[in-house]
């Protein structure tokens, strides 16, 4: 039986709200816990204990690195850590089997650990705006993904295990490196918008003509100078910037 909004704590300590919070967090059920714009510097250590939360919001704080306790929180179904300074993540962040959505743009990652491959359950994931120069094999096993963004950052090459995404339906890759796709981006058949705005392609990749769903593809100001034509096998119903 799902639980309705009744079932939850909901507490908003977010924007500086925080420093006048002196009771305990409840435990008793649910928790959806803010802790937005605080200027924290690490994560309360308390937080590692509260088993019982389902949403963590920490956006647009100065946080620099995620202790591997976070693994603890196998409840977690929302986790918001977009706008910090991280600069790696745990594999302990394999842990949260329960996460449907993840995000994490607009920080300082290099890398992402395999064992985010563990997080099966993820339907959004943001990874925009940080500093990767590729993404790991494990990515396929995200199967329930219906968005993903790798918007701005220093990717070279998308690895072949992205066909495997067979369910997602937004792909952002806006802004990186590329000069090709894998070939088994024609198995995703439910993808509906891509963009592949300013990477280093000459053309559009022929697996893209494959994809019947697709209903919008961007390729404009590619960093190469060239303008990259509609190909005429590609769906007269596919709209977008060519």
């Amino acid at each position: 039986m799902s639980l309705s909004w009744y079932d939850y704590h909901y507490l908003d300590l977010g924007w500086g709200k925080l420093k006048n919070h002196n009771k305990k967090f409840p435990k008793d059920k649910p928790l959806r816990l803010l802790l937005h714009q605080n200027k924290l510097n690490v994560i309360p250590p308390e937080v590692f204990t509260m088993t019982n939360l389902v949403e963590l919001c920490f956006w647009k704080n100065n946080i620099t690195s995620l202790l591997p306790s976070i693994g603890r929180l196998r409840n977690l179904k929302l986790l918001r850590l977009h706008h910090n300074k991280l600069t790696h993540l745990p594999d302990s962040i394999g842990n949260l089997t329960k996460l449907e959505e993840l995000w994490l743009g607009d920080n300082n990652l290099k890398t992402l650990p395999s064992t985010i491959g563990n997080l099966v359950k993820l339907r959004d994931l943001g990874v925009q705006f940080n500093k990767l120069t590729s993404i790991p094999g494990s990515i396929g096993r995200l199967k329930n993904l219906r968005y993903l963004s790798f918007y701005q950052n220093n990717i070279s090459v998308i690895p072949a295990s992205i066909g495997n995404l067979r369910n997602l339906e937004r792909l952002w890759l806006t802004s990186n490196n590329l000069r090709d796709l894998p070939d088994s981006v024609r198995n995703m058949k439910k993808l509906q918008k891509i963009d592949l705005d300013f990477n280093y392609f000459d053309s559009v990749p022929p697996c893209m003509c494959a994809l019947k769903n697709l209903e919008w593809a961007s390729f404009s100001g590619q960093k190469t100078g060239k303008h990259i034509p509609k190909p005429e096998t590609m769906r007269k119903e596919v709209r977008g910037y060519w």
